[in-house]
């Protein structure tokens, strides 16, 4: 099984022995050029980088072009998102960067959501990710719901990464659940008292998930959310 690993431009890469496929986290104040210096750092460790391209930061086509040229250098793979901040140029959306078929030589990953994205519900998120038969892959939101998480891997029309949070305090978790908008979920998944007190002593450990699911004919690898934590 090829697990991964979600790291930022700023992210120490001593510990990632355990990984084959680094993804590496575009943030929105960020410039590609940070992007692109992880890239080489992860390739020269020996590890296969695979770069978020967060599409609304785009400003041009030949910005577009440029990013696909120093990237093939380094890698064949990439995980194409719509990004969460304001559009910044000519493209809008994941199909937009698609049609310029710039990136006809890349293996593509999109993103994908067991418990629905934003405002879309499930089902809506579900009809889009099926339009998108471009992709080689996909890479969802971490969830702890095993009941969605089996509906997701079932449904999925493409290999998955399945998202996880690593290893965690019960704050951390809690946390990153509000920045990514499932804190509700999060709660609902823990409301048990017996599941609280344990993470409250022990934090978060994945390991009950990949037991559960490592064998599903849908599942690529887990994909990490470090959360801090690399190994």
């Amino acid at each position: 099984m090829n697990n991964s690993i979600e790291i930022t431009s700023k992210t120490p890469l001593n510990r990632l022995s355990d990984y084959k496929d680094v993804f590496i986290t575009w943030l929105p104040f960020e410039s590609f050029d940070s992007i692109l210096n992880k890239v080489k750092e992860i390739k020269k460790k020996g590890h296969n980088p695979i770069p978020h391209i967060a599409v609304r930061k785009i400003h041009t086509k030949e910005e577009l072009i440029y990013i696909k040229n120093q990237l093939k250098q380094y890698t064949n793979t990439i995980l194409l998102i719509r990004g969460s901040g304001k559009q910044e140029g000519t493209f809008n959306n994941v199909n937009d960067v698609i049609s310029t078929r710039i990136f006809n030589n890349f293996k593509i990953g999109v993103a994908g959501f067991p418990e629905g994205n934003n405002n879309l519900t499930y089902q809506q998120s579900l009809s889009i990710l099926k339009e998108k038969t471009y992709a080689d892959f996909v890479v969802t939101q971490w969830s702890l719901n095993k009941q969605h998480i089996k509906r997701f891997l079932d449904d999925s029309s493409f290999p998955i990464y399945l998202g996880l949070p690593n290893k965690c305090s019960l704050s951390q978790l809690f946390n990153f659940a509000k920045i990514c908008g499932i804190e509700n979920s999060i709660k609902y998944s823990i409301s048990n008292s017996k599941t609280l007190i344990k993470l409250m002593i022990n934090g978060f450990d994945p390991s009950d998930i990949v037991k559960e699911f490592k064998n599903h004919r849908n599942l690529k690898g887990f994909h990490y959310y470090n959360f801090g934590q690399i190994k």
